[in-house]
């Protein structure tokens, strides 16, 4: 339902949709900033005084740099919700709409307005309204506020956090939760169009911050819930400086001129380590599995700090890049910024890009997303107060018919006949990934309905092998994968690539999680796919990006930390590296 007079071009898998941004802050606005990225046409809803954060320091041009940074690819419009004219141009905007979002505190404060649910859909029976509440509907914080650090504190995140002595820590410059929340919301929003296409009816969709926030530790609860019954060296989660309590090395060492990290998440990543270090301690019986790692922890790390800080942060960067060894260094002296802005890696895959705002150029994260045929960019800038209201609301008078699309008539059969399936149900997927990132999506879209099939090696996930273990899996693989078909497939042979080829003629989309010089080693092509299934949607996960000196070299929680600056916003000025979460 795009304005298309008022509007610039738009490009994106979203374009023609109208979204609008009820929100204030940061969990709303920056789903519906990422729906703009991706096409959709999104309208920013404010009062006559504005969001909240237009004004928070620092500043560029004297507006809130985090207001800038939320709100980008916007248009911006006012209305007063506490004034009869103001709410009837919510009504009017709102049968119009494709999408709603507004973070509120609670569903209550738009049903007081008049503008609950049930007269959105009598508006507009194809909206989709999210309601992102702080702490759910029920309970006794429902109607609470919340931000950044209180849903680091509530939802235990802190408490896995901080350095080494045990003292938990708030990450105090980046907002973890609320971009967690917000990329909550873009998901539901996403599942919710799809589902739209089939029923032809919109939905209310209802998340919280505290369950967002929860979410984003799924893998350290899963720690928690059976490590205290498993193997006694995984206790309670707590901080850990920058140190993981479930694989033994991977955290960051002191070198001669700083720090750098590394991982070894399996054996051959232990065994490439020790031929780099060429030391025969490491050789020991105590270190050669990683389960004898953490219980020799202390031991074997006092041998590793000897060793690295006999040589400067690159010469060790190159050896372990050079041996496969996953790995990062850690930037103290230049600003983060300007370490981004220069770095190869980030150029090469279009990860930064120049936006024009009202209050100055900028610099900002490009999309995270880049698709084959329908590329996204940020088109606009963040909106001046009320800047475009006028045009906005003359077009609407224009239109002949406020609401074209009424959708299908209401359910009419039994209750008990009314269909509770997934929004995803029906659609099939293929995940071809270990670890956490790609089976994280699949889970995703397991819970939304979707059947997913995950191929595993003939060794299987990497990830069955860590502590803590529940009977003979580890508990962060089943965390990662309920419910999920689970198939043996060895893409190494010939008879595997015709199996999986086989599969993939019936499934609609395709996950992957390794790095872009396996995919091709394994025989794994798009091209190939999409000869077979034109409509088939793949989707490469990968951890530098597909391009670029990096693309190819493994990736970590800890390095990507790192690389981005996370690290630097804990611990104590030139001290050592402090993981999050």
């Amino acid at each position: 339902m795009a304005l298309e007079r008022v509007l610039d071009a738009s490009t994106g898998p979203l374009r023609g949709l109208l979204v609008l941004d009820f929100g204030q802050a940061a969990v709303g606005p920056i789903a519906a900033e990422w729906l703009g990225m991706l096409g959709a046409t999104v309208i920013k809803v404010e009062s006559p005084k504005g969001d909240f954060v237009r004004w928070a320091t620092p500043l560029i041009g004297g507006m809130g740099t985090t207001f800038i940074g939320n709100n980008l690819a916007k248009l911006g419009v006012v209305a007063d919700l506490k004034t009869a004219e103001g709410l009837e141009r919510a009504r009017q905007l709102i049968a119009n709409a494709d999408v709603l979002i507004e973070n509120f505190r609670s569903p209550a404060i738009m049903e007081r307005l008049g503008l609950g649910y049930e007269v959105m859909a009598a508006l507009n029976p194809r909206i989709i309204y999210v309601q992102a509440s702080a702490f759910g509907r029920e309970g006794p914080w429902v109607g609470m506020f919340s931000h950044e650090w209180v849903a680091q504190t509530v939802s235990g995140f802190v408490s896995t956090t901080g350095d080494d002595e045990g003292i938990p820590e708030w990450s105090r410059a980046t907002a973890n939760q609320d971009w967690n929340g917000a990329m909550m919301n873009l998901a539901v929003v996403l599942a919710g169009l799809l589902r739209r296409e089939q029923s032809g009816r919109g939905m209310m969709i209802e998340t919280a911050q505290l369950g967002s926030s929860i979410f984003a530790g799924i893998t350290r609860f899963a720690e928690l819930l059976v490590g205290q019954a498993s193997l006694p060296v995984v206790n309670t989660p707590r901080p850990m400086g920058s140190a993981r309590p479930n694989v033994v090395p991977d955290q960051s060492f002191r070198t001669a001129d700083g720090y750098i990290n590394l991982c070894v998440p399996s054996e051959k990543f232990w065994l490439r380590l020790c031929e780099v270090l060429e030391n025969r301690a490491l050789a020991a019986a105590q270190f050669a599995t990683n389960d004898s790692r953490i219980a020799h922890r202390r031991e074997l790390i006092q041998i590793l700090d000897g060793i690295f800080r006999r040589r400067s942060s690159m010469e060790w960067i190159e050896q372990l890049r050079a041996a496969g060894v996953p790995c990062g260094y850690h930037e103290a002296e230049r600003r983060q910024s300007d370490v981004l802005l220069a770095d190869e890696q980030v150029q090469a895959n279009s990860m930064l890009q120049r936006v024009a705002t009202p209050h100055g150029e900028i610099r900002s994260q490009a999309p995270h997303w880049k698709f084959e045929k329908t590329p996204t960019a940020i088109m606009r800038g963040c909106p001046l107060l009320g800047h475009d209201t006028e045009r906005v609301f003359a077009e609407l008078d224009r239109r002949e018919h406020i609401n074209p699309h009424p959708g299908p008539p209401p359910f009419r059969g039994r209750e008990e006949d009314k269909p509770h399936a997934g929004v995803l149900e029906g659609l099939r997927v293929l995940e071809i990934a270990e670890g956490v990132a790609g089976p994280l999506c699949g889970m995703m879209l397991r819970r939304f309905g979707a059947e997913v099939t995950k191929i595993e090696p003939p060794q299987g996930d990497w990830l069955r092998q860590l502590p803590p273990k529940a009977g003979m899996s580890s508990a962060l693989f089943l965390q990662l994968n309920p419910g999920k078909r689970s198939l043996i497939i060895d893409l190494g042979t010939e008879h595997g690539r015709e199996q999986l080829a086989h599969l993939a003629q019936d499934a609609d989309v395709v996950i992957t999680g390794y790095r872009p010089g396996k995919i091709a080693r394994l025989g794994i092509s798009y091209e190939d796919f999409k000869h077979n299934n034109s409509k088939l949607i793949y989707c490469e996960i990968t951890g530098w990006g597909a391009n670029g000196p990096m693309a190819d070299l493994p990736a970590t929680e800890l390095a990507l930390q790192a690389m981005a600056g996370l690290t630097r916003h804990l611990g104590i000025k030139n001290g050592p590296p402090v993981r999050q979460g």
